[in-house]
């Protein structure tokens, strides 16, 4: 088991934060779904969505909209492998999630702790508020779907030496 280090050497963070950014830009520039033909409605089934790995343990699919797109909305799927987490973070807008499948552990302390944190099946829901500090960790591999209005910036409260390899 493992878990993504998105800060893996001190004074890294702003180059992997700008390298994880534009991967997810390109991961989320391509829809894994269909318009359906006649409406502008989006339908995207789990089993077609183009999932992009963009930290280790860590893929995004773009459902809907683009996050960078200041004031429009937008939808992506993530997937966490079992152990992985992301590092104490805040976006600048308001995200809701939803599980789809696995075990999503939230927490909103200033260090993550198993024992605090909720615990997410499909099914569970969270609303994150504009700057909350928070962090997401898979307990078994995990699916989860973010949606919020862009732009989307994502601020990680932690460095290299404070992130573990592993949350557990």
């Amino acid at each position: 088991m493992f878990a993504p280090t998105l800060f893996p050497r001190p004074g890294r963070a702003l180059l992997l934060f700008s390298a994880l950014a534009g991967a997810v830009g390109l991961a989320l520039a391509t829809r894994g779904g269909a318009q359906a033909e006649g409406s502008n409605a989006v339908v995207s089934p789990l089993d077609s969505l183009r999932w992009k790995e963009v930290g280790r343990g860590l893929s995004i699919a773009r459902l809907d909209g683009i996050p960078t797109a200041p004031g429009r909305p937008f939808a992506a799927a993530m997937r966490l492998k079992d152990g992985a987490w992301m590092a104490p973070h805040s976006h600048v807008n308001e995200i809701r999630l939803v599980v789809v499948s696995g075990r999503l552990l939230l927490d909103f302390g200033p260090k993550f702790d198993a024992e605090r944190a909720v615990r997410l099946s499909a099914g569970g829901y969270a609303r994150i508020p504009a700057g909350s500090r928070h962090t997401v960790a898979a307990d078994g591999g995990t699916v989860f779907v973010i949606q919020g209005v862009g732009s989307m910036a994502t601020t990680f409260e932690r460095t290299a030496a404070e992130t573990k390899e592993s949350w557990r």
